[in-house]
């Protein structure tokens, strides 16, 4: 029966395998910062481009409020991007539900205005 390695010889194994591991995920998070930073922005410009969509039908005169552009306009504005515009490496396990968004977003049936819906 083989001898069981002493204590001090499991802990220096484990803290050796931890650093390891430790300086392989740094790494990976110094990779994630740009790419993170980029989505980010990218969401907070989807929900100031949002903003306006929300004054435009805001600002629509109640007699235009049961039209095609008023519905186009109301699909966009409850799209969830506020939720997503604040992003920081503590906070990407949501990327599904970022995903989700975005999908909503390409997806979305955009108005055209003047009367073209």
């Amino acid at each position: 029966m083989a001898k069981k390695p002493s204590r001090s010889d499991r802990w220096a194994a484990a803290v050796s395998k931890a650093q390891s591991a430790h300086t392989v995920l740094r790494g990976k998070v110094e990779e994630l910062e740009h790419p993170l930073s980029q989505l980010a922005e990218a969401m907070a410009e989807i929900r100031a481009v949002q903003e306006e969509y929300e004054e435009w039908q805001g600002n629509m005169p109640e007699s235009m409020q049961s039209g095609a552009t008023f519905e186009k306009l109301e699909a966009i504005t409850q799209i969830d991007i506020d939720s997503h515009t604040d992003l920081d490496l503590s906070n990407i396990s949501n990327l599904e539900e970022i995903s989700d968004a975005l999908d909503e977003c390409e997806n979305a049936d955009l108005p055209s205005g003047f009367g073209r819906d």
